[in-house]
Parts: structure tokens; C-alpha cells; sequence
């Protein structure tokens, strides 16, 4: 028996960084890539590098209705790096990171302990 239905192929989605990226182009389907990376040199200069705040828009949950332009994210990119010469900013991180999260929680509460102590902790923890 055969069957009438018709298969629709999805269409491939472009990549931003698969075309050329300007400061006014929209950010649709970001990628952290070599050609992404280029055009964030090219406008931050050489100390530029791929944040949290850069990773959050590889979320296509965190790009629904929002009209942002590789400019907006220079300009983010910039401010941040501006926030972070302040001795009480602490950088974000990303839930995927859970240890160093741990790790991280754990000498703010743990004075004078070691590095070998929050790995012997983070194991207990990870266990339970």
C-alpha cells in the first residue's frame, strides 16, 4: 500500500554569521563561530571575546521579539566589559556551569580552605 502524503523537507536555516554581519543586522540565528568572532574584532579590537553575555543569544528563547542588532550586541559587549572594572561586579554563570558555581560559592563561605578542599566537597555534593 502506498501512501499519498507529501513529506515537507524543513528549509535550512541561515546563520547570521553565513552572511554578512553589520552593526544593523538583526540577530536571528546567532552563532558563536569564526565569522561571528571576526565581526566582533573588527568593531571591539583584539581584546574582544566571547562572554556569558554573548552565549545567552545562541538561546532562541532569548531572541522571541526582540528587534536586536549585532550593534545592540557591540555595544552590550562593551558595557559589560565596563561594569566589570567595578571591585563589586560579579561575572554570571551560566547554569550549565554548576561546579564552578560550587566552586565559587564555596570559598565565599568556606575561609581558608583549599582548592582540594572544594573538589573533596563538590564531589560529596555531586554524589548525594
Amino acid at each position: 500500500m502506498t501512501s499519498n502524503k507529501v513529506i515537507k523537507k524543513s528549509a535550512k536555516k541561515t546563520r547570521d554569521s553565513e552572511k554578512t554581519i553589520t552593526r544593523k543586522t538583526k540577530v536571528v540565528d546567532y552563532k558563536n563561530d569564526a565569522a561571528t568572532r571576526s565581526f566582533f574584532v573588527k568593531q571591539i579590537g583584539r581584546r574582544f571575546h566571547f562572554t556569558n553575555y554573548l552565549r545567552q543569544f545562541t538561546n532562541k528563547n532569548n531572541l522571541a521579539n526582540k528587534k536586536l542588532t549585532y550593534g545592540d550586541l557591540v555595544e552590550g559587549w562593551l558595557a559589560e566589559e565596563s561594569r566589570k572594572k567595578s571591585p563589586n561586579y560579579k561575572t554570571s554563570i551560566g547554569k550549565q556551569f554548576k561546579y564552578n558555581q560550587f566552586i565559587r560559592d564555596f570559598f565565599l563561605h568556606e575561609k581558608g580552605k583549599t582548592l582540594a578542599d572544594a573538589i573533596k566537597a563538590w564531589k560529596m555534593v555531586k554524589v548525594a
